[in-house]
């Protein structure tokens, strides 16, 4: 596995402490360095000066991190928030970008411009969130959405990957909605190709399986409440898409009990593992 990198976002508002404590977690099974990035909004010389302070504060943060861990720190200046995360993970290419819980709050996720649902729909890597107060440690049951989809199965690619590394065991779930054209007789074909994925899976890492009834983004934040780590895709389209707070990663992503992974549309798992 080759050297990758963990990009944290952190903020003033909260400290970076959640947001890094996760990177930290994931960095190291990942073989990765850790890069504290901040972004400040604006232009000019009064832009220039408060870059240079976030840098001073971001450097203060990046001292707290274990010494086996390498770090560095990376301020950027942008219209926006998210477009300052954007022209990070552009530069940088992170094989995740770490956000911190006070991006997935309720005020938050009603305005427009929510980082946490803009990076997990649109960013170019996968975008890890944090709960308050709680890192990942060791990512020992690591839990997977899945619905046959094909962002289901990179979700489940890097859920494995990870499983590999920590030596934990995948959870794959999956929510059959009554409205599902098997939902009438869960115990048929999708559970035959439920198991089917579970066993491709544990040729590879300890894994198990949950063909649950109702609807999926229940089903997956009350089963986060006995996770490590919960990973899944994104397959919205589109700014109208990703306004739907119904939406299932939408859901996951506010209202999870643990540290989560999304992979937005189109990015894929690495191709190397841990068994190559």
């Amino acid at each position: 596995m080759g050297h990758r990198t963990v990009l944290v976002a952190a903020t003033p508002a909260d400290a970076g402490h959640d947001a890094l404590a996760l990177g930290i977690d994931l960095a190291r099974p990942l073989g990765g360095e850790l890069v504290v990035g901040g972004v400040v909004t604006g232009h000019g010389k009064t832009s220039d000066a408060r870059a240079d302070a976030l840098r001073e504060e971001l450097e203060t943060l990046r001292a707290t991190a274990p010494h086996d861990v390498p770090s560095s720190v990376e301020v950027v200046i942008a219209t926006s928030v998210l477009r300052g995360l954007n022209d990070l993970t552009e530069e940088l290419e992170p094989e995740v970008l770490v956000l911190g819980p006070s991006h997935r709050g309720v005020l938050g996720r009603a305005l427009r411009g929510n980082v946490a649902a803009g990076a997990a729909f649109a960013a170019c890597c996968a975008v890890a969130v944090a709960v308050p107060g709680q890192a990942l440690r060791s990512a020992t049951r690591v839990g997977v959405g899945w619905d046959a989809t094909a962002a289901a199965d990179e979700a489940l690619e890097w859920a494995v990957q990870m499983a590999e590394r920590t030596g934990g065991v995948v959870r794959i779930i999956r929510a059959l909605e009554p409205r599902h054209r098997e939902g009438t007789v869960p115990e048929g074909g999708a559970r035959e190709r439920t198991e089917l994925v579970r066993r491709a899976a544990e040729a590879r890492a300890a894994a198990e399986s949950d063909l649950l009834w109702g609807d999926a983004a229940d089903a997956l934040i009350e089963a986060s409440r006995n996770l490590d780590l919960l990973v899944v895709g994104s397959s919205a389209k589109g700014p109208v898409r990703r306004a739907l707070l119904g939406s299932v990663t939408g859901d996951v992503l506010h209202h999870a009990h643990c540290p989560l992974v999304v992979l937005p549309r189109g990015v894929h798992a690495p191709m190397d593992t841990a068994a190559a």
